[in-house]
């Protein structure tokens, strides 16, 4: 489904909310499935995201995944994101598009 994305932290730290309001969104499809994934060695329940160019995500995939809140117009997913080979906390806050 089509959204309009924005990271909540960065590097595993709340970005401040007047940032988040203003930030440039980023419009991608939103998928969630649960597979097993090389990095962790196990199953989880994944948020990743697709662009129009086949093999490159915009954004780290969010291993466990869960929507901790939803509402008409959008939702918040919260995971664990890998970056340079460290786990950090993230959300992500959708937007219908």
């Amino acid at each position: 489904m089509l959204f309009r994305v924005v990271q909540m932290r960065r590097r595993g730290v709340a970005v401040p909310r007047e940032q988040l309001r203003s930030a440039e969104p980023l419009k991608i499809d939103v998928l969630i499935e649960a597979s097993f994934h090389e990095e962790l060695g196990r199953y989880s329940r994944v948020a990743r995201c697709f662009t129009s160019n086949p093999g490159q995500e915009p954004l780290p995939r969010l291993f466990d995944a869960e929507i901790n809140s939803m509402a008409p117009l959008g939702m918040v997913i919260s995971g664990t994101e890998i970056v340079d080979g460290v786990a950090y906390a993230q959300s992500w806050w959708c937007r219908v598009e």
